[in-house]
């Protein structure tokens, strides 16, 4: 993958599918008796439960201490299967680490213009420690991380005149999932960036 000198299909899907497996490999493993797990699921359970999907509820009180996408992305996929269970609790956690491989290799890209060092780094992000740890966790952390590496990457690539007239826009699709994420602690990558 990394010698590949133009991206081909078959390469690019490779490229994703190994990221993918990285993400998701053993996310059931573990138990989610960690203190941020079971209360995400207990919020998506009532969530799922009362029909309140803008006011997130814990134990029948508003909780109001996280912005509400992540949570979301747990109730959407544990409405359909029943209940929240590890693998659907660290899954929007997993993506995340995806979207947050496929953007470093982006951004890596446009900076270098060599698709063997986007890939390279992509696979280097995904699997650092805290990186990989946090994409198998199943907090909002990472999902903000995604949001905001995406941003930053489609920024700097529209200040080098390297993407498409589309990035911006891009950039601000992801900067508003970050802060449905996490909060304004997401603007800071982008903000670095753009100075």
């Amino acid at each position: 993958l990394a010698s590949e000198p133009v991206p081909s299909r078959a390469g690019t899907v490779l490229y994703v599918v190994t990221l993918v497996l990285i993400a998701v490999w053993d996310l059931g493993g573990r138990s989610i008796l960690h203190r941020d797990l079971p209360r995400f699921a207990v919020i998506a359970r009532e969530m799922i439960a009362g029909g309140d999907w803008l006011v997130p509820q814990q134990h029948g009180k508003p909780y109001l201490n996280k912005p509400i996408l992540f949570i979301w992305m747990v109730a959407g996929p544990s409405a359909l299967f029943g209940d929240a269970n590890a693998v659907l609790l660290r899954l929007p956690s997993a993506l995340a680490l995806v979207v947050t491989g496929l953007a470093t290799c982006a951004w890596a890209r446009a900076r270098t213009g060599s698709l063997a060092i986007g890939r390279v780094a992509g696979l280097f992000v995904v699997t650092m420690f805290l990186t990989s740890e946090l994409g198998r966790t199943g907090r909002p952390d990472m999902l903000a991380a995604a949001c905001s590496t995406a941003c930053a990457a489609c920024l700097d690539r529209a200040a080098l005149g390297r993407g498409t007239r589309r990035d911006p826009w891009w950039a601000g699709l992801a900067l508003g999932a970050g802060l449905l994420s996490k909060g304004p602690v997401v603007m800071l990558v982008p903000a670095a960036v753009l100075s």
